[in-house]
């Protein structure tokens, strides 16, 4: 499977940077705001995109058959949030629309992602993987 990927960029703690000439890296210098402190840096590194892939480090395994059904799902419907569900519960990662990436600043790192996209009365496509990574938390070494 090939997927169409223009751009990644990573957001990373300055004792953690990853090492790959096909990413873009933007430190995070106040990781402990949350993850919603890292995807307004990511959004506002580069805001050209149709829409964007919010994959959290902590889900490492989701397929790459995965990932090209949530760009077919926006690729369909680019208005909306895309989900993948696994047995009917949402896990990760998620694709946001530009018109949706646009409105996150930091202001709104209160409450997290999900609560900001239901404050902004988003809507959401959930697609069916048969992918169970996608709920796969990931913290420590012994959930590997």
């Amino acid at each position: 499977l090939s997927l169409r990927v223009e751009k990644i960029i990573c957001i990373a703690r300055k004792d953690s940077i990853p090492h790959d000439d096909r990413l873009s890296i933007v430190i995070n210098e106040h990781p402990e705001e949350g993850m919603l402190s890292s995807v307004d840096l990511g959004i506002h590194a580069d805001q050209s995109a149709d829409g964007y892939l919010i994959w959290p480090v902590d889900h490492p395994f989701v397929s790459e058959e995965t990932i090209g059904a949530l760009i077919a799902a926006f690729n369909q419907y680019p208005a909306s949030v895309i989900c993948p569900s696994y047995q009917g519960k949402s896990g990760h990662p998620i694709m946001l629309p530009s018109k949706i990436a646009a409105k996150i600043t930091k202001q709104d790192i209160i409450g997290g992602l999900k609560q900001l996209l239901l404050n902004l009365k988003a809507e959401f496509c959930y697609v069916a993987v048969g992918d169970a990574a996608i709920l796969k938390n990931i913290n420590c070494k012994e959930d590997f």
